[in-house]
């Protein structure tokens, strides 16, 4: 009668038919309510009341919140999540209807239908399993009798028969912990972390908890209950650029591959160059592999519901390709380095002490993030060190020593060995993220340098030196980055009006108060490189201009706050020199300007150099 027939519709309406023709039915009204649907299909479902196998773990419960006290949660919400499920739950329906899966090893009478699941059964049919298998409770014939205990054989009963119900799948997963082996209060090791989505709090989570609290009763446990994690890791959904959860049926999905080879992105527009054969035929893309997939991974806060979509990868394409670049700056400047020639700490330049200031910051910031499993962190670290710290303030403050010094001097090789440190710590804190840029990096790193250290993924994380601190350098460097912000600005305000183009083309003159003076630790030469500049002075504090900036063709002047609070002053103006024809700073004397004259210190770095006379 009602075979076949779709519930919502004609299903509903043969039932009510048939309970009025049985005069059965007292009452029939209209009711708008939620129907369950199925959540793969998308097809209602048929409710229906059958006979279940339920474990109460209702006795269990205050034990299982105790195991989660020494428990690290990440986030820590997710204790209190997982304590109310637990709190709540007094039953859990462990059987289920599937076609295959692990059984439930209960036998039922053919005439009752009555349950039979005691030790005497269980242990019985365990053994029968041992010798054919699982699969044998669902390929064997059903009157095969050698799955019945002996106690039940009744050659004049009508026997028994083997379930058909399986176990659910979360007691399963939930058992996983078994397969730990080891010698831990209840025979097993803790796992060191967890890692699931939100929703298994209600599911393998646990599952897990229960299973281990239960054994341990079963053991005797003499009043000591432990969680099978140490550290329980919940994860958001991954969801689209506009913020929908991603899903197979909606087909929003995207394929790892396409974050790989770069195609979720617009094709590189490609330069014509010099003897090249025409356009590519065919779309070429900025494939940058699996690296850029970890690295959007691990910066993502995977604690909440994490987005992902054409620009988000923009800026994780932007992000690698910093890491490279500043891992080729790094290796070309490394190339006529020995690590043996390293120059002491004391013995570097205050821009050099500065680098490795916030190269301690970052890596100590890193290793805390790593500790506790908050990865975008220390990404967001590294980016920002990279952008600003390494690529605004460090490699500009040291290109000319690095091109235009003597090769082997005292503040060239200072240079490289700031840089070798930071070569060596970038390594290990971008190596989780992205291996593989990590690993070329050290294939095309020199010889010599290689010679000297572990390969990057052998190293043992260690913490940066601690003689890096330099409480009055970090001070004084707010104050720095200041005055190069107004030194930076009046520098374009004459570019706007085409009076100088380079900002070798200007010097820059400064004023502070004697009593706070932050750059005491910084000599004129070494200002400049930080600021870019051919010359750096410095006044007693007094706000007049100097009789060189009053003469000078063009001049501009502002104000930059100092972290005291008191105000300085900065200058740029006009060069009174010539140019150098080799490092392009205006030094040369006005008595020995020509065409190819040089400063005085590229004079000395010449002279030095072999068949300088030729």
């Amino acid at each position: 009668m009602l075979s076949g027939k779709h519930v919502l519709d004609e299903g509903n309406r043969s039932v009510i038919k048939h309970l009025v023709e049985e005069g059965h039915l007292l009452h029939k009204h209209r009711y708008k309510h939620k129907y369950p649907y199925d959540w793969r299909s998308k097809l209602p479902i048929i409710i229906r009341a059958t006979e279940q196998w339920f474990a109460d773990v209702g006795d269990i419960r205050q034990q299982a919140v105790g195991a989660l006290q020494t428990v690290r949660f990440v986030p820590p919400s997710g204790k209190a999540r997982l304590e109310a499920f637990i709190k709540n739950r007094s039953e859990w329906c462990i059987s289920r209807q599937r076609a295959w899966g692990v059984p439930i090893p209960a036998l039922y009478h053919q005439g009752t239908g009555e349950a039979v699941l005691t030790r005497e059964s269980v242990t019985h049919i365990m053994n029968v399993i041992k010798d054919r298998g699982i699969d044998a409770w669902w390929t064997d014939a059903a009157d095969d009798n050698t799955w019945i205990p002996p106690s039940l054989r009744d050659a004049a009963g009508p026997g028994y028969v083997r379930g058909t119900d399986t176990m659910d799948v979360w007691f399963d997963s939930g058992t996983s912990w078994t397969r730990m082996k080891g010698k831990d209060g209840f025979g097993s090791i803790r796992s060191d972390v967890y890692l699931e989505g939100t929703d298994q709090h209600r599911g393998w989570f646990q599952s897990s908890l229960l299973t281990c609290i239960a054994n341990q009763l079963a053991k005797s446990s003499n009043g000591i209950f432990r969680a099978p994690f140490k550290t329980l890791v919940t994860h958001g959904f991954t969801l689209d650029q506009s913020g929908r959860k991603m899903s197979k049926s909606i087909g929003n999905i995207i394929h790892p591959h396409e974050i790989m080879n770069g195609t979720l992105l617009p094709p590189l527009k490609i330069k014509k160059t010099k003897g090249s054969k025409g356009e590519p035929t065919a779309p070429v893309y900025d494939a940058l592999g699996p690296d850029a997939l970890r690295l959007w991974v691990a910066g993502s806060d995977y604690t909440k519901d994490v987005a992902i979509g054409k620009q988000i990868l923009k800026a994780t394409n932007g992000s690698l390709h910093k890491y490279r670049v500043t891992f080729k700056l790094i290796l070309g400047a490394l190339q006529d380095f020995d690590p043996k020639s390293q120059v002491p700490y004391e013995s570097l330049r205050a821009t050099d002490k500065i680098a490795l200031s916030q190269l301690r910051s970052l890596v100590l910031t890193c290793q805390e993030a790593f500790e506790n499993l908050e990865f975008f962190k220390a990404v967001t670290a590294i980016n920002r060190w990279a952008n600003a710290d390494f690529s605004a303030f460090y490699i500009e403050s040291i290109k000319d020593r690095l091109y235009a010094d003597s090769a082997g001097g005292l503040s060239r090789r200072a240079a490289q060995t700031t840089l070798f440190h930071i070569y060596s710590h970038i390594q290990s804190i971008l190596g989780p993220f992205v291996p593989l840029l990590v690993e070329e990096s050290w294939e095309h790193c020199p010889d010599i340098v290689k010679s000297n250290m572990q390969h990057p993924f052998h190293r043992v994380t260690v913490p940066p030196n601690p003689e890096w601190e330099n409480p009055i350098l970090e001070k004084g460097y707010p104050a720095l980055m200041a005055a190069n912000a107004v030194v930076k600005l009046l520098q374009e305000t004459a570019r706007v009006k085409k009076q100088m183009g380079s900002s070798l083309q200007s010097y820059v003159h400064l004023n502070v108060p004697g009593s706070v003076n932050p750059f005491q630790e910084f000599g004129t030469d070494e200002l400049a490189d930080v600021f870019v500049v051919s010359s750096v002075t410095s006044g007693d504090g007094s706000h007049e201009a100097p009789r060189e900036i009053e003469n000078a063709e063009w001049s501009y002047e502002g104000e930059f706050k100092l972290p005291s609070g008191e105000m300085g002053k900065a200058w740029i103006y006009t060069p009174i020199e010539g140019k150098c024809a080799r490092c392009w700073r205006y030094l040369v004397a006005e008595e020995n300007m020509a065409a190819d004259a040089l400063c005085q210190r590229c004079e000395d770095v010449v002279s030095d150099l072999p068949d300088s006379g030729q």
